[in-house]
């Protein structure tokens, strides 16, 4: 019997499962640099000296780090639900960091790892990488706010934001990227958040208005796409004394196509 990372005791025996890491595999030695949080029931823990070597005579067999971290991240969450954020965090950076390495032993991890949620933003939340902006490029902070868009702490740092551009983050903003921000901006009106609908909304005319020809030539889809989302704020009273102005409840955004300039106010007013 060998003392296991997690808690308990397991022996060597019965045939090794095909997946190193694996929840069903049987016992296996850990690889160098790894985190002890990345490591799960079936990783032998070398409580005496000579455990390790024990175990591989013992027919265990030595796992690869790609598939520790494929085990620790995507099929499980064994790493992502740590309550310490420093120990989550020490994971995933050692994955980042040694991501041209882990591809060579598992071609299929990096695009395993664009889909998982693990990168803090200083707002507290964990994101996939592809929903993220590369610190450089500063007007996402202006439409999304800097604490919502960015990896927050070292994961900012250039060697690790280079990894993570590998896995999908966004190194400009794209029309792709404002339409997914125009969206955002229906569905917080359409949740009764006004203002913050309106200034978002805001940030993504100027950027439209700014880049339009170059943004439509570049993604003619998502240009169609964009006209058909109610995005652009829309004044909710009227702006001047005796102007026609329907009754109720307006919402705080329009579709583009059903919306006019200020100044045209007088010439599509309500009557």
């Amino acid at each position: 019997l060998f003392e296991v990372y997690g808690s308990g005791m397991r022996a060597v025996g019965g045939e090794v499962g095909q997946q190193a890491g694996g929840e069903d595999s049987e016992l296996w030695v850990p690889p160098d640099r790894v985190p002890g949080a990345a490591l799960g029931p079936y990783h032998v823990r070398e409580a005496l000296p000579g455990d390790t070597a024990l175990a591989l005579l013992l027919g265990a067999r030595r796992a690869t780090r790609a598939a520790v971290y494929r085990s620790a991240l995507v099929d499980s969450s064994r790493v992502l639900g740590l309550e310490d954020a420093a120990q989550r965090d020490e994971c995933t950076l050692a994955v980042l960091r040694d991501l041209r390495a882990l591809r060579s032993e598992d071609p299929e991890l990096p695009g395993l790892l664009a889909g998982v949620p693990f990168v803090p933003t200083a707002a507290g939340r964990l994101c996939r990488p592809r929903d993220l902006f590369h610190p450089r490029v500063r007007e996402a902070a202006e439409l999304l706010g800097e604490a919502q868009c960015y990896p927050a702490g070292p994961f900012a740092a250039p060697e690790v934001a280079d990894a993570l551009v590998a896995l999908g983050m966004q190194t400009s903003l794209s029309l792709g990227a404002l339409l997914d921000v125009a969206r955002g901006v229906e569905a917080l009106a359409a949740d009764g958040q006004a203002e913050e609908a309106a200034r978002q909304g805001a940030a993504v005319l100027r950027h439209v208005d700014a880049r339009g020809a170059e943004l439509r030539r570049a993604d003619p889809e998502a240009w169609e796409a964009l006209r058909r989302v109610r995005w652009v704020p829309v004044l909710r009273a009227p702006p001047e004394e005796d102007m026609p102005w329907p009754e109720g409840d307006l919402p705080a955004t329009s579709l583009p196509g059903r919306t006019r300039p200020a100044a045209e106010g007088w010439l599509a007013s309500a009557s």
